[in-house]
């Protein structure tokens, strides 16, 4: 219980500095999006650096795999802010990965970073088959390709955001 407790208070200090660091940025936008990790922004050119995935053909709902810094932010910070219309959906875009070590698990996001590097929005996921080893994931600060159908879940009182089912690209870094 206490590690959770820190990470609620993390997601707090980051939400904090977020709102303070980006005018106009949203917090409520932050705050939902469990701000678990405060990666950096993400390379222009990682589409081209393409190293090992982990996917099948997948119908991809909204792919933002091709907007960067501002947009990129924008977008998925909406989809977290205005999440109910996005449930049920596959989202595919390119952040970097963060880890967090939780009591009872591990936690994994992928952040979307704006291009002045003050704010990101970091969405957490889960590989198909639900593993939360982290032998199965890559490691924090990789710059990764995900895939995912959006859903919510529980963790107490607590309501999260998360990929589900994801398929992953690691990009050279």
């Amino acid at each position: 219980m206490k590690k959770l407790s820190l990470i609620i208070l993390s997601a707090v200090i980051v939400v904090s500095f977020n709102f303070s660091a980006c005018a106009g940025s949203n917090a409520n936008a932050v705050a939902s999006s469990n701000a678990k990790a405060n990666t950096t922004k993400v390379a222009a050119n990682a589409n081209a650096n393409a190293k090992s995935a982990t996917t099948t053909k997948t119908k991809v709902d909204i792919d933002l795999v091709k907007l960067k810094g501002n947009m990129l932010y924008s977008q998925i910070t909406t989809i977290v802010d205005d999440y109910e219309q996005y449930l049920g959906k596959t989202i595919r875009f390119i952040g970097k990965m963060g880890i967090i070590d939780g009591e009872n698990r591990n936690y994994y996001t992928v952040s979307a970073g704006d291009a002045s590097a003050c704010c990101n929005t970091p969405l957490e996921f889960v590989l198909k088959g639900g593993s939360t080893d982290k032998k199965d994931y890559p490691e924090a600060g990789k710059v990764v390709r995900v895939t995912g159908k959006l859903e919510t879940y529980q963790e107490g009182k607590q309501t999260y955001l998360h990929l589900v089912d994801s398929e992953l690209y690691v990009y050279k870094n």
